[in-house]
């Protein structure tokens, strides 16, 4: 996932991603589980430096 979505950011140039994290069948524990996996994996490595007027 984490390469998908850095590639597409190359590609568009775009500057925000909604990921849809819970859908199908899966259960309560596994999205949950894919939200902390993109908090925790994607997000961070995909990051870019932050800026005085964001903080």
């Amino acid at each position: 996932m984490r390469n998908f979505i850095a590639e597409e950011i190359r590609e568009t140039g775009i500057n925000y991603f909604v990921p849809w994290l819970a859908f199908g069948e899966l259960t309560l524990e596994e999205s949950l589980r894919s939200l902390e996996l993109y908090a925790g994996e994607v997000i961070p490595a995909l990051a870019g430096p932050r800026t005085r007027a964001a903080e």
